[in-house]
């Protein structure tokens, strides 16, 4: 009966010690695996791969807004463009208006000219040279 106890009572030490032993390693594996995950995060390479995807993200942020930019500057030349068409002169004088010189200076009122002045009359497809007869 004493065998059986002591076979017993050995097992059950065998059984705590087991348990403890693997507890123990439990514990360890759990440190470790913590260790890793701190070494990970501060890891160069992370670091690295971290900063690469943030720089790639702007690069891409960075595209688009010149783009934008691109577009709206764009949309700020056609629109000069048009006033420019809009305000040459040429477009004017095709409906019919002229430009007249006196001295090579643009004349905009009869107050600028005299009778017996020499004047030249510019249209989209030539020139006149006249003298004023008569003013009203």
């Amino acid at each position: 009966f004493i065998e059986d106890e002591k076979k017993r009572v050995k097992q059950i030490k065998d059984r705590y010690n087991e348990r403890k032993f693997n507890e123990k390693l439990n514990n360890l594996l759990n440190q470790v695996n913590a260790l890793n995950k701190q070494l990970e995060l501060l890891s160069p390479i992370k670091r690295i791969e971290d900063n690469s995807k943030l720089l790639d993200n702007n690069i891409v942020k960075l595209n688009d807004m010149y783009n934008n930019l691109i577009v709206s500057e764009n949309k700020k030349i056609d629109h000069m463009i048009d006033k420019l068409i809009i305000l040459n002169p040429l477009n004017l004088m095709k409906k019919g208006y002229s430009i007249v010189y006196k001295d090579n200076k643009a004349i905009s009122s009869t107050k600028d000219i005299n009778i017996n002045d020499d004047i030249n009359i510019t249209m989209q497809d030539g020139s006149i040279k006249a003298k004023v007869l008569e003013k009203r």
